[in-house]
Order: structure tokens, then sequence, then C-alpha cells
């Protein structure tokens, strides 16, 4: 099984995926957590750190075989990255069993206020362009498995419960 939760950033992915991951465990299944900032720090050369559309995807898509790969050794993954692109929601769609996808949806505005790596106040300065859902155009999820309106109305491990029943997981 694969869990693939996207949204932008300040959305709560890894805060979301961390409670899904620790009920998961619990029940003893074989379960591996990926964090985006993480993988990318991993996959991403040093000659490749752009965050233009066309390197996301291409990063984006080494994280989809990373999951189909952990997955076939027979591991459940869940994965919290932003990847909000149509090219990546069809290839993992094609090619990844037992797939869910979660958007984690968040006005702007909202992720904004929370804005706990300052990535927001960096682009509102003018220090960085290429900020996913502002000046870089993101593709929402068209057959999201579940969407979770991420801001404020519920906490994160009512989030993961909300999530686990949805998806009959447990």
């Amino acid at each position: 099984m694969i869990i693939w939760i996207t949204g932008i950033s300040g959305a709560g992915k890894t805060t979301v995926g961390k409670k899904i991951f620790s009920n998961l465990n619990k029940n003893g299944r074989k379960i591996i957590f990926l964090d985006g900032d993480e993988l990318r720090q991993i996959f991403a050369s040093t000659q490749e750190k752009s965050y233009k559309r066309e390197s996301r995807i291409k990063l984006a898509l080494q994280y989809s075989k990373l999951c189909q790969f952990l997955s076939n050794s027979g591991s459940d993954v869940v994965i919290a990255t932003i990847s909000m692109y149509k090219e990546v929601y069809e290839w993992n769609y094609k090619n990844l069993d037992d797939y869910y996808e979660v958007y984690l949806k968040v006005p702007n505005d909202v992720v904004m206020d929370r804005d706990a790596k300052g990535l927001y106040a960096d682009y509102e300065s003018g220090k960085i362009s290429n900020v996913a859902g502002f000046d870089l155009k993101i593709d929402q999820p068209k057959n999201a498995s579940i969407i979770i309106e991420n801001y404020g109305k519920i906490t994160p491990e009512q989030a993961a419960g909300k999530i686990m029943s949805s998806l009959k997981i447990t």
C-alpha cells in the first residue's frame, strides 16, 4: 500500500503523514515514512537544485519509483510531498498498486500564516520564486482518494483518523 499525501507547503503533509505512520506502525505493519523535503536532499544533485516545474516533476517521478520499489519489496509506504503535477498523478495511478492519493487542501492565506519554514515570507519579499501554488503552477488532484480541508477545523490526529477510516486502513 502507498499513501501519497500531497498539498502545498504548510498544508500539514508531514505532520499528518507521521500520525498515519505511527498508527500503522502500532498495528505491526511493515511501513516506511518518506518526507519530500528529506527526499529532495537525497535525490537532487548539486547541479539540480532547481524548483522549476520540470525539475519538480522529474524529482517527483523519482519519488514515485522509490515508492514502487519499496512497495514491491513488501513495505507499506506513507509519503508526504508536494508533487502536485498531473504527470505524477497519472504515473502513480498507472504504475502503483494499492495506491491512495490524499490531498490536504488549505487556502493560500492559511499556509502563509503558518509559514513554519519562512518560505512565504521569502516569496513575498522577492527573495525566492517558483513557489508551488503561488507563482508556480500546480495541478489540483482530480482523482484523490480523499480530500481533507486541513486548516484548523480538525487536529492532525483527527485528519489521520479520517484518512485511515475513509481508506479502510487498519
